[in-house]
C-alpha cells in the first residue's frame, strides 16, 4: 500500500495537497472565492474574537479608571475579565 520509504502520515499529507485546489504557488493564477477566510470560520473562532475583544475592552476600561477615577470603569473590567476567561474555556 506505501512505499518503504514514506510513512502512513506522509501519505495523508501527500494525498491532502493533491486534492487540494489552490496552491500558494504565486504563478498559480486560479483567484480563490471572495472572503474565503470568512467562510472558514468556526463557532470556536467567533469565541476566541470574544475573548481578545473582552480583554481589550478591559484594558481600556483600566486605563479610564486610572484617568477619571470612577470606580464603574474597574468593576466593569473586572466582570469583562470573568467574560475572557467563559470565552477561553468555551474556545478550547
Amino acid at each position: 500500500m506505501f512505499d518503504d520509504e514514506q510513512n502512513p502520515i506522509d501519505h495523508v499529507a501527500i494525498m491532502v495537497l493533491q486534492e487540494s485546489q489552490f496552491t500558494m504557488d504565486p504563478r498559480d493564477t486560479r483567484q480563490r472565492p471572495h472572503f474565503s477566510m470568512l467562510r472558514s470560520f468556526t463557532v470556536a473562532d467567533l469565541f476566541t474574537l470574544a475573548n481578545a475583544s473582552c480583554g481589550m475592552i478591559a484594558i481600556f476600561l483600566c486605563l479610564n479608571y486610572i484617568a477619571a477615577g470612577r470606580e464603574q470603569y474597574f468593576w466593569f473590567a473586572f466582570v469583562l475579565l470573568y467574560g475572557a476567561l467563559v470565552c477561553d474555556v468555551f474556545d478550547g
